[in-house]
């Protein structure tokens, strides 16, 4: 089972994250933050709460899970970013004319 062992705030919104089976690295939250919609998670671009994270059971947490990430989605360094559903329509729309999909 995979586990966050250490999570240490960088700066900025970037965590350094150690892992149980040996890995670390550096994760920029900002991304995502800057594109959030949600008022739950926008809140958290306010640097000192998001500072304020825990571990708990191996995972990051944001005041009760008002934010939180999968574990694996923090390892592999990939907690994607919010976009709208028109945008996200656009999309669908390119990938079938540049043949993305079946």
């Amino acid at each position: 089972m995979l586990d966050i062992i250490r999570a240490e705030y960088v700066g900025g919104y970037k965590i350094h994250l150690w892992f149980s089976d040996g890995k670390n690295h550096v994760v920029d939250f900002e991304p995502f933050l800057m594109t959030a919609r949600n008022p739950m998670v926008t809140q958290y671009r306010d640097i000192e709460k998001f500072r304020h994270f825990r571990l708990v059971y191996g995972n990051l947490d944001w005041n009760d899970c008002e934010m939180c990430f999968s574990i694996e989605d923090l390892y592999n360094n990939d907690i994607g970013v919010e976009i709208s559903a028109d945008d996200r329509q656009k999309l669908e729309v390119l990938a079938r004319q540049f043949g993305f999909t079946e």
